[in-house]
């Protein structure tokens, strides 16, 4: 037989799930922190710490991924010349770029400054420079904006300049083309480039798009039969920050639609009549001396014989109700002029101080 579990044994489980998802923040801001603070002075070989550190930033990132300012932050160390850090530590940072909503636009400016900032220099683009350009065009739609972006446009050209670049590249501006980016000087680069590399599928992508805003700057006949124009690299990459963004989407719509619920009914109850929020017993018209009569059976006749008032149950219509309308002896129980259209009336009619501080 299963053992029942207790209201604290499952305040205790909520409490210790907090405080253990308050320690994997602290532990990776902790990591975030000591990687921030490495320069040139910093060993790397024999460094266990920084291998714990590596552990945390890696286990971090694919169970949960990274927000915005820790993409920023790491993004940072990633660049950062003045450690002896090697390109394969670098490159594993990289892939744990995993978001777990959206990506800073300001984050891609300075992965592209790093990236541009070695076309034009001996020996050029490294790995590490590729694989952030892959990462780029993985993030591309998990991307918080997209104008400052655009403005690198001309950066993001000059990237066709180097082979190692250059399907990522077209890929990018592929992605981030509109029919004010083309131009004639352009489209003979990309020419250029078909003659001497052959009509590469990713080159010819882009032309495409250009030929579809100015058709006048393209003059070669372009085959639009091609229906994948740029290869699918890092599936496994690419599954793993879509998975990430969709259980992080999921739970803060499910945590909004509680809210929303919550924040529903709250309103609906302000707005309810008090009748439908909580059921007012009424009570129905009598008189006192019914109950007298009942306990110690006395006529109900002698107990007005001194008194000139009109029971108002003894009303049987509203002509005699208008008639001894100044005679009316109110009700033991006021509260029933409440379902008592009469009552009301004779309350308007009367309005006796008395009796509007019993109701």
């Amino acid at each position: 037989m299963a053992a029942r579990v207790t209201s604290d044994e499952i305040i205790d489980r909520v409490s210790e799930d907090y405080d253990s998802s308050r320690r994997k923040h602290s532990n990776l801001k902790n990591a975030l922190n000591f990687l921030t603070r490495m320069d040139s002075s910093t060993p790397v070989r024999n460094n266990i710490k920084l291998f714990l550190v590596v552990e945390e930033v890696v286990k971090h990132s694919m169970n949960q991924g990274l927000e915005p300012s820790q993409i920023s932050t790491l993004l940072d160390v990633i660049a950062n010349p003045h450690h002896k850090m090697s390109q394969g530590m670098r490159s594993k940072f990289v892939k744990c770029l995993i978001p777990s909503s959206k990506v800073p636009q300001d984050a891609i400016i300075r992965a592209l400054s790093f990236i541009s900032s070695k076309v034009f220099v001996s020996p050029g683009p490294s790995v590490l420079h590729s694989l952030l350009l892959r990462w780029i065009i993985l993030v591309f739609d998990y991307i918080d904006g997209y104008d400052q972006l655009h403005l690198l446009y001309n950066v993001v050209f000059c990237l066709i300049n180097s082979h190692r670049l250059i399907p990522y590249a077209c890929h990018l501006l592929f992605l981030l083309t509109t029919k004010q980016d083309v131009r004639l000087y352009k489209v003979q680069k990309l020419l250029a480039l078909v003659n001497s590399m052959g009509p590469e599928s990713y080159i010819m992508g882009l032309l495409m798009i250009y030929k579809m805003y100015c058709p006048h700057l393209v003059p070669m006949k372009l085959d639009l039969k091609h229906k994948v124009f740029f290869k699918v690299h890092d599936v496994i990459w690419r599954t793993t920050i879509t998975e990430t963004v969709r259980q992080r989407n999921e739970a803060d719509s499910e945590a909004l639609k509680t809210a929303s619920e919550m924040q529903s009914r709250r309103d609906k109850a302000k707005l309810q009549p008090r009748s439908k929020r909580q059921k007012m017993m009424i009570p129905e018209a009598h008189y006192a001396a019914h109950e007298v009569e009942e306990e110690a059976d006395v006529d109900n006749q002698d107990l007005l014989q001194t008194s000139n008032k009109i029971p108002y149950t003894q009303i049987e219509s509203f002509t005699e109700f208008l008639e001894a309308i100044d005679r009316i002896e109110h009700p033991s129980q006021i509260a029933a002029c409440l379902n008592d259209t009469k009552l009301q009336l004779l309350l308007a009619s009367n309005p006796d101080p008395l009796i509007m501080v019993r109701l």
